[in-house]
Order: structure tokens, then sequence, then C-alpha cells
């Protein structure tokens, strides 16, 4: 339920601010792996969090080149998976990239 689902859609929400405060070698070894891993959860408001938070970070933290190298090759990944929502979420959030 709603509950259920808010503090992790919190934690997700948090991330843009945690990544202003972190290093990108930190970033990416202990977090970014966590953050793709949120955008094939079964809970939509999960996925968009964590596609907001994808989107955020890029655009008020690191760059476009970031997003290009780390993110882009595991969102089309994602793109490609089996769960036809999780492919609906990734191919929804490349197009928000550009």
């Amino acid at each position: 339920g709603v509950q259920t689902c808010a503090l992790p859609i919190s934690v997700v929400q948090f991330l843009p601010t945690l990544a202003k405060q972190l290093d990108r070698e930190t970033f990416a070894a202990k977090i970014e792996t966590t953050l793709i891993n949120m955008m094939t959860d079964p809970v939509f408001a999960i996925r968009e969090a964590a596609a907001q938070a994808i989107i955020a970070i890029s655009k008020t933290v690191y760059d476009q080149k970031w997003l290009d190298a780390l993110i882009k090759s595991k969102v089309e990944e994602l793109s490609r998976h089996q769960t036809f929502m999780i492919r609906i979420h990734s191919i929804h959030l490349m197009n928000n990239m550009q």
C-alpha cells in the first residue's frame, strides 16, 4: 500500500541531494546500482521516483556526460526487460533524458 512505499520513495527522492554531497566515484560505487535497480521495482511509484531522481541528478548534480556514460546503457538494457511496465518506464526515462 501507500504506507509501505513511503519510506523507499522518500529515500529515492533524497538521492539527488545526497549526490550533491558525494563525489562521483563514491556515488557510482555505493548508490548508482541501487538507483538503477529501483527502476525494476514492482511498485510503480518507486520506479517513477527512481526515474525522476535520475533525471534530477543529471540536470542538477552531474551532467549529460554522466548520464550518457553511466546510466544510458543500463537504462537501454532495462528497455529490453521481460516485464512490460519496466520497459515502458525505461523508455519514458530515455525520452526525458534528451
